[in-house]
């Protein structure tokens, strides 16, 4: 059974889950992360690190280059199935 966490948006009443389980139960069977479970946490450790590095980093950015970096986390966050980020 999956989590049904959610966000709550800013500028709705709607709700968008925290994750699409479809793309998510996806990522585990082309990571193999079911079989390695490795695989997802190095995954995580990644995009964690980026994503921490990205917001730190936009603060002293151009604004062009501060919408490249953003655009750049929305789409790995995409990438692990992270739905609440995209949809922001």
């Amino acid at each position: 059974m999956n989590p049904t966490t959610s966000v709550n948006s800013s500028s709705s009443s709607e709700s968008a889950p925290l994750i699409d389980w479809v793309a998510f139960e996806c990522l585990l069977e082309i990571t193999q992360a079911r079989e390695d479970p490795g695989a997802l946490r190095e995954i995580l450790a990644v995009y964690e690190e980026d994503a921490i590095k990205a917001l730190a980093d936009i603060e002293s950015l151009a604004h062009e280059e501060t919408r490249r970096r953003l655009h750049k986390l929305k789409g790995a966050s995409g990438s692990i199935t992270f739905s609440a980020v995209v949809a922001k």
